[in-house]
């Protein structure tokens, strides 16, 4: 006999135990990463010698999902949680990348 999750008595009694921490990472997501990154100030590197500065800030995030590369190829997968338990490696999606500089004289 198959259980279906709906059906089994202990079901939302789980889901009721995981809701807070669904609940945090969705707002996490949603919200607090950007008001994180926001709260970050920019970082002013003064040149001297060029009578310049340079201003680097974090701009808006953007989460990626993990995904597997196969061959050093552009084609990818999906990485589901499941095979980095089993494969021992880490469920990370693409590292963050630099898009915004600015460069002023003062």
């Amino acid at each position: 006999m198959v259980v279906k999750f709906s059906e089994n008595q202990d079901y939302e009694a789980l889901r009721e135990l995981f809701r807070h921490h669904i609940e945090s990472f969705d707002h996490l997501v949603d919200a607090g990463l950007e008001t994180l990154m926001n709260s970050i100030k920019p970082v002013e590197i003064y040149d001297s010698f060029t009578n310049r500065k340079l201003r680097i800030w974090l701009g808006k995030p953007e989460l990626y999902p993990p995904q597997k590369e196969r061959n050093l190829r552009t084609m990818r997968e999906a990485l589901l949680p499941s095979e980095c338990r089993q494969a021992k490696i880490s469920y990370t999606g693409n590292n963050a990348e630099v898009k915004a500089l600015s460069l002023e004289r003062s």
